[in-house]
């Protein structure tokens, strides 16, 4: 160092202004210290107050609501839906039509059924004028068999010979056979009618409910 330098050195240190420089110079380190640090102090000790609070796990996502009430739809016959009638999430009421089942095979069938039954009708007519007839003829026997019962028995009450007495009371025997023989099937072709007739009955209120 050259006696110029430490000449200044030692007037630079003998300065007052050199010296306040310094002070200012110090107290701003100081207070950037300190502001520094009580900075870091507060950070650090951040109080917060406990509370008891509810958590709820919650999940935000798009997608469809469905809901937990169905119901099952039953129908009364079997077959492919030709119409539905509502759209999903409309509200229905009691008594309103849902849904429509094709009614093509049912009509087919109804319509073989109706043709069975117009058949069936004739074949009816036709097997009942025939028993008619032959419970008339049988009536007209029956007939004809108590006025010969009637004869013979007058006849046998007459005859005063056993051998005529016999033969009346044959005659009058197989007479009384042909009366009874001729009765039942007269019974029976009645009752055939009546079962007919039956039968009849049915086919029309079956014709009645498909109309």
């Amino acid at each position: 160092m050259t006696k110029k330098e430490d000449s200044f050195v030692k007037k630079l240190f003998k300065s007052k202004i050199f010296w306040v420089v310094i002070t200012i110079l110090f107290l701003l380190s100081l207070c950037i210290f300190f502001t520094s640090f009580s900075k870091k102090e507060t950070d650090e000790l951040t109080a917060y107050t406990v509370e008891r609070v509810e958590i709820f796990s919650s999940v935000s996502a798009d997608g469809y609501v469905d809901s937990n009430e169905k119901q099952l739809l039953s129908f009364g016959v079997s077959g492919r839906i030709s119409a539905l009638n509502v759209n999903e999430g409309d509200r229905v009421t009691k008594g309103a039509i849902i849904a429509t089942i094709d009614k093509t095979p049912y009509e087919a069938q109804l319509r073989g059924a109706q043709g069975s039954l117009q058949s069936a009708s004739a074949s009816y007519s036709k097997l009942k004028n025939s028993l008619d007839i032959e419970i008339q003829k049988l009536s007209t026997q029956i007939s004809e068999y108590d006025k010969q019962l009637a004869e013979y028995s007058q006849t046998a009450t007459e005859q005063l010979s056993s051998n005529s007495v016999d033969r009346s009371e044959l005659n009058v025997a197989l007479s009384q056979e042909n009366l009874q023989s001729a009765k039942d099937s007269k019974t029976n072709l009645e009752d055939e009618v009546d079962q007919i007739e039956k039968v009849s009955a049915a086919n029309e209120d079956l014709s009645y409910l498909s109309g």
